[in-house]
């Protein structure tokens, strides 16, 4: 569906000269100002937002983008007695000045809310050299969001996280009740991979398994979408499970090959397999990782940040047993929504040619209902750089990045 035209609307703020600690705009009594804090006082204080927090504006997440090429920076924007905390990503570009990036945020609720923040953010990221702020709000996908959003001289763009559509499970009943509501087919697939012999189970984020789930993905992708280089998963996988905000779950199947390479070789004195992740023992079958997911946290929400799965699985329904077990771990550490991240937007959840058909026919059979958000937004602060940004400036800059480094520049 083609994007609508929004209009351009700019504002005037700071000299990049002045730098004020904080900033307030024109239209509204709503400031920002950047602050300190420790890891563990930015994500509980992300919590108290009036959205719960995001996984992709936690800690864990900016100080992983941190190692690779942006500088993290925690504002706080005050809105009429409402402080929302803001993770910012910042980055240079050469000639043009800095682009402000709130990944998922702000935290706000209403479009209102998040235009008076943007605002407010807008004015400090200019008084600070920024030609852009590019903010991503979890607002659902309305015409009077979308127009309040344009009214505050928002520009949409295209989304920077995956889930700008997404399947969201609502996980505070109890696992029984909540593995009652799946679709029959999904659950048929986990009675499947129960009497198959699969299990699912967390494990730790170690280097062997970073790798295993790193060989499935280059065969989840097969050239069907890039990937990032190896070091930048690691960091960002161990860099979560480290902050208490991140895990893997591996479901397993019993792969009769492996049983017959394993006997005389690769066990210990207890006869269990010495490969981390793979778990066998005498008189049982040998155990292959089949699927892999790695769960992020923050607060009250979970999200499936990364997922990777055999083409051809020895048993079937092992990836839905893998998120039963996710959400299991995820309801033991209190949260109590599960984002499955990314699908194809609601009006294209049948469309069997859409990128993500497959992967939204999986994720539809833990609920049906796909939730549109609003997407990411640009607030231009200075109209001759957005302008050349927006001609070619930024297409220019990722594919030379991409060149050089290998890398997606976001």
């Amino acid at each position: 569906m083609p994007l609508p035209k929004i209009p351009r609307v700019l504002f005037q703020g700071h000299t990049p000269s002045q730098r004020p600690a904080s900033a307030r705009t024109d239209a509204g009594s709503a400031t920002a100002r950047v602050v300190e804090a420790t890891v563990q006082e930015w994500a509980e204080r992300l919590t108290h937002n009036p959205d719960g927090g995001n996984v992709f504006q936690g800690p864990a997440f900016a100080e992983h983008k941190g190692a690779f090429g942006w500088t993290p920076l925690y504002v706080v924007v005050d809105l009429d007695g409402t402080q929302v905390a803001v993770t910012v990503l910042t980055r240079s570009v050469p000639g043009f000045g800095a682009v402000w990036y709130a990944p998922k945020g702000p935290g706000t609720t209403t479009a209102a809310q998040t235009a008076d923040a943007v605002q407010a953010m807008g004015e400090l990221a200019k008084s600070r050299g920024a030609f852009l702020l590019k903010v991503e709000p979890e607002l659902l996908d309305t015409v009077v969001n979308r127009t309040t959003l344009a009214h505050a001289g928002l520009e949409e763009t295209w989304n920077v996280q995956p889930n700008g559509s997404t399947v969201i499970l609502d996980i505070t009943p109890d696992l029984e009740a909540i593995e009652a509501g799946f679709s029959r087919g999904t659950r048929y697939n986990i009675r499947k991979a129960r009497k198959g012999g699969a299990v699912a189970k967390v494990v730790p984020v170690t280097d062997e398994n970073c790798e295993i789930l790193l060989d499935l993905f280059d065969q989840t992708a097969e050239g069907r979408f890039s990937m990032r280089n190896r070091d930048y998963y690691k960091s960002m996988w161990k860099r979560h499970e480290q902050a208490g905000q991140g895990c893997f779950v591996f479901g397993y199947a019993p792969d009769p090959e492996a049983a017959q390479s394993a006997v005389g070789a690769g066990s210990n004195d207890d006869g269990e397999s010495t490969r981390d992740g793979e778990p066998a023992w005498d008189g049982e079958p040998a155990m292959t990782v089949v699927c892999c997911d790695f769960v992020m946290l923050l607060g009250n929400k979970g999200s499936r940040k990364d997922a990777a799965s055999l083409r051809k699985q020895p048993v079937r329904g092992v990836p839905a047993l893998s998120v039963v077990e996710s959400i299991r771990w995820l309801k033991e550490h209190g949260a109590t929504e599960y984002d499955l991240c990314a699908s194809p937007p609601a009006d294209r959840i049948k469309d069997a040619e859409h990128a993500l058909y497959g992967v939204g026919q999986f994720k539809t059979g833990f609920n049906d209902h796909v939730t549109d958000f609003v997407g990411c937004w640009d607030l231009p602060l200075n109209k001759a750089k957005y302008k050349a940004w927006t001609a070619g400036g930024e297409g220019a800059l990722l594919r030379v990045h991409l060149k050089r480094t290998g890398e997606n520049w976001y």
